[in-house]
């Protein structure tokens, strides 16, 4: 069994004082080396040559793309890192792509971006037996194994990476990406200090081959993969390796898959819909929103306009309120203000309560850019959405439209597509719904308003029908919402509706 080395105690022993630092610019070339695998895939080379098309296009490429094949993985690096350090034009910067993973086409010029020592992209374990772990890593302790030797132990960053990828919204599909528009200019805190990192797709400057002595990759016996050994041998010279978050390759695995991969695809298969990278809803904004530089507009965003708006009105009454609701303007600034609201961890877990409501028919009232809708519609739902914002309503069924189109996902037709249904007002009829949702909409009424909306929903629903919710009582920077807080348990009361739990309400008689 395996204990602590005594001599090996703290997590910086062995891993040397880091000093963060950007590197010294002089051509800003990339030379690009593949340690390419027994076999070949098609999908890696296709990935290759976008990567080298985007560095070409950019005047980045170094000439002669190094690429060499053995059974010794570290052998094969110290080749392209010897190729590198004699290449006649003297690059900068080395990238290595490893061949047995997808890249997205900005990768190099996004990591080399940074202007640090050394980036890696993010990318995860095949194995489903290391849990498809991240390979960015937290030196944490020596620990003396079986046959006395001190053996190294890394933690995988999970918790940073899931919460990461979970501010992001990041779809559920698989796949290389990058987060942003900008390839040479990824998000501030998506770059992250980091003691070892995976070397599938990492980029080097130069300057860290002159302080970490050759060979620069090697099995070293009991010290872990040849990526992981060169990371801690740079830190014992001082230098901070990296993670980059913003950039995402996708790992090739044969490896049998089945029914359980399928289940868990489908079961999520509308949430994973609903959800959406910042690049997509910016181009959806300016496609949809009439925007010409939606990037630029959300960053600017401020979230104070649409209180700012709400207090230079005359509001007494419910027709001016509504009034308010129907502006032009106020429609757009609540185009921004959905966009980050509806990306967010929050949000996403709010809306990960309805995953598994399957084939019902559904209200939403207040659908603002459709997220909910969506996620409901890909879950074999029938769906009315309800939005009196024209604008938003606008945007909410072109965006539902181009997620939702049959055939959408390569050759097949998603025939498991609900409808939906986009209306101004609830409709005035007596038909009824399994589920109500209300998301974010009842702050938005005064007490008499709210009472009788409640009891409009209830009289949509059959006896036990239920309302999903969420209410955000405080104004905040939001003026405009209504605090109905402490006489909410009477509203409900009084349309015939319970509380259930935390987002549900139960229809519990007829009025």
């Amino acid at each position: 069994m395996s204990e602590l080395a005594p001599e090996h105690e703290l997590s910086t022993h062995d891993m040397g004082a880091k000093i963060a630092y950007d590197v010294e610019i002089t051509n800003d070339k990339v030379f690009v080396g593949v340690p390419q695998e027994r076999f070949g895939l098609n999908e890696f080379y296709a990935s290759r040559d976008q990567v080298l098309g985007v560095l070409q296009q950019a005047g980045a490429l170094a000439t002669n793309v190094f690429q060499i094949r053995s059974h010794r993985v570290d052998i094969n690096r110290d080749k392209i890192t010897e190729a590198f350090l004699n290449h006649p034009e003297k690059p900068d910067w080395l990238l290595m792509l490893d061949s047995d993973m997808d890249h997205p086409p900005a990768c190099g010029l996004r990591l080399r971006s940074w202007r640090k020592p050394i980036v890696g992209g993010l990318y995860f374990h095949r194995s489903t037996d290391r849990g498809h772990d991240p390979m960015a890593f937290d030196f944490t302790q020596y620990r003396r194994d079986d046959y006395g030797y001190d053996v190294p132990y890394w933690l995988p960053v999970r918790t940073k990476v899931y919460n990461w990828l979970k501010e992001i919204n990041v779809p559920f599909t698989s796949g290389s990406f990058v987060v942003g528009t900008n390839p040479n200019e990824g998000p501030e805190r998506a770059l992250i200090p980091i003691d070892g990192l995976g070397t599938g797709c990492i980029i080097i400057h130069r300057s860290v081959f002159d302080v970490v002595k050759p060979p620069f990759w090697e099995y070293r016996i009991r010290q872990g993969s040849e990526d992981l050994d060169f990371c801690k041998r740079a830190s014992q010279v001082g230098i901070q390796s990296y993670a980059d978050l913003s950039v995402v390759s996708g790992h090739y695995a044969l490896t049998a898959v089945g029914h359980p991969h399928f289940m868990n695809i489908y079961r999520n298969r509308g949430h994973a819909r609903g959800s959406y990278s910042e690049d997509q809803i910016i181009a959806w904004l300016n496609k949809y929103g009439g925007f010409e530089d939606a990037d630029t507009a959300m960053k600017g965003y401020d979230v104070a306009v649409l209180g700012e708006i709400w207090e230079g009105l005359d509001v007494q009454d419910g027709d001016a309120a509504k009034a308010y609701y129907l502006r032009e303007d106020v429609g757009k600034q609540y185009l921004l203000d959905l966009a980050w609201w509806n990306s967010s961890q929050m949000f996403t877990k709010i809306r990960s309560n309805l995953v598994g409501h399957d084939n019902k028919k559904i209200l939403e009232i207040g659908a603002g850019i459709g997220t909910v809708a969506i996620q409901m519609a890909a879950q074999e739902c029938d769906v009315t959405a309800v939005e009196i914002n024209p604008v938003l309503r606008d945007f909410a069924k072109k965006r539902a439209d181009e997620v939702l189109s049959r055939g959408s996902v390569k050759s097949y037709a998603d025939d498991v597509i609900g409808r939906i249904r986009w209306l101004e007002e609830i409709p005035e009829t007596n038909e009824k719904f399994d589920i109500v949702i209300a998301i974010d909409t009842f702050e938005h009424l005064p007490a008499d308003a709210l009472l009788k909306l409640l009891k409009r929903i209830a009289y949509h629903l059959p006896k036990n029908g239920r309302v999903f919710f969420h209410n955000t009582w405080s104004k905040g920077a939001y003026p405009m919402h209504y605090d109905n807080s402490e006489i909410w348990p009477v509203l409900l009361d009084n349309a015939g509706l319970f509380e259930l739990s935390e987002y549900w309400l139960v229809k519990v008689k007829d009025y």
